[in-house]
């Protein structure tokens, strides 16, 4: 049996661990007085200062300029989008690391859900699909009560999406202990 199947050990960052000047939360008003100095608050203790001057940010504590594009929306407007400095990629989210703001794939950063292991993505798959229909969060009990307003046929379908998945939870589970347990013994 592969262990590295069940147990993902990566030893780069992930995106919760830095912080973030997220594009879709800049106060819209910095888009309209140039030249004047805004803060963003990437969390709950530290904030940065910058200047907006028609198409880039200046952020001033890091001496950082980072372009900006727009692309329209579908039912008119236009979206704001970051220019990472390193790769010239579209991005809504650029991550503070070593004092410089970079998209995601410049960063060497993965997704907290990418660092999970089969068991984690089995559960969390199964506790989504429990949550859909109002069911219970104990996968101990059984989902007995269809939700008011859904059609039969579809909630047949979530029960036996949830069974197989419930089903697919305890063979890996049971894999673990027994790999677990040849390795105690050995």
């Amino acid at each position: 049996m592969d262990r590295g199947k069940y147990i993902r050990v990566d030893k780069h960052s992930t995106t919760d661990e830095l912080l973030t000047f997220d594009i879709r939360k800049v106060n819209k008003d910095a888009f309209i007085n140039d030249g004047w100095l805004n803060h963003y608050r990437l969390d709950n203790s530290f904030i940065i200062s910058y200047k907006f001057n028609g198409h880039s940010f200046y952020i001033v504590d890091y001496q950082q300029h980072i372009s900006l594009t727009k692309t329209n929306c579908n039912y008119s407007g236009y979206r704001y989008w970051f220019i990472c400095p390193k790769c010239n990629e579209k991005a809504a989210i650029l991550y503070l690391k070593d004092k410089c703001f970079l998209c995601r794939c410049c960063q060497n950063l993965a997704y907290t859900s990418q660092r999970r292991c089969q068991i984690d993505r089995l559960l969390v798959k199964m506790l989504k699909i429990r949550r859909s229909i109002g069911a219970s969060s104990n996968i101990m009990e059984p989902i007995i009560n269809k939700p008011k307003g859904m059609h039969w046929k579809t909630f047949a379908n979530i029960i036996n999406e949830e069974k197989t998945v419930s089903q697919q939870y305890a063979n890996a589970v049971i894999s673990e202990l027994r790999l677990d347990s040849f390795i105690y013994k050995a």
